[in-house]
């Protein structure tokens, strides 16, 4: 059985009994930094005697059938990444869709996502929502993303992610293309140093950014006229 356990992204107490009993049980644990999960479990007191497997982006089609030949034979294995729902821009998701075409059972355990979080510390109305993992970097990949919802009907947000060395250019491409685009960013979803920026793209261009963001972009706003 494959359990898909998210982690927090900011608080301890985000994590569930029910995730401390499967760290406690399961044979192997499936993860993105096995030196962030041994400080997790470290912090959190659990004593698992679980296998430790390193997955990543680069070695995770790699790793597939060793994983598959454990999940047929009737291991617990958690997946776990090192913030979120594993699967969402992270390493899993080739893993969960193996389970899902082999008919292998697997359980997603409910807990925390900076996208669905972000969406609602927007603070903006909005009839859907859309991920985009992270925004492209050429621009040309950028104008050609956001043409995707020109056509789109409602209030429609798109949230993607930024690291903190991309995040003034992607605002100073904002800034040329869309000057009034509605933008939020948010830093530091759940932990103690959160904030969610709020302003003008000029005025967002101001701020200091230090770690991941999410940011979240109204796309009815890039219609608006300069």
């Amino acid at each position: 059985m494959l359990y898909i356990i998210p982690t927090p992204i900011g608080s301890l107490s985000e994590l569930s009994p029910q995730i401390y009993e499967l760290l406690t049980n399961v044979s192997y644990i499936a993860c993105e930094d096995p030196r962030s999960l041994q400080r997790l479990l470290t912090t959190l007191s659990i004593t698992s005697q679980a296998k430790i497997l390193h997955i990543h982006q680069k070695n995770e089609f790699e790793q597939l059938p060793f994983l598959i030949s454990l999940l047929e034979r009737g291991e617990a294995i958690a997946l776990m990444s090192d913030a979120g729902l594993p699967g969402l821009q992270d390493p899993g998701m080739l893993l969960i869709h193996q389970c899902a075409m082999k008919g292998l059972p697997y359980s997603v355990i409910p807990g925390p996502s900076a996208i669905t979080t972000a969406v609602v510390a927007a603070g903006i109305h909005f009839d859907s929502f859309s991920f985009s993992g992270y925004f492209p970097r050429k621009d040309g990949d950028k104008a050609r993303l956001l043409a995707q919802y020109s056509n789109i009907k409602g209030k429609h947000l798109l949230v993607f992610f930024e690291s903190p060395h991309r995040i003034k250019h992607t605002l100073g491409w904002f800034n040329d293309m869309y000057p009034f685009a509605e933008l939020i960013v948010c830093r530091e979803l759940g932990k103690l140093h959160e904030h969610v920026h709020r302003g003008s793209v000029t005025e967002l261009q101001k701020q200091d950014y230090k770690g991941e963001m999410t940011i979240v972009l109204s796309i009815s706003s890039l219609t608006q006229n300069s």
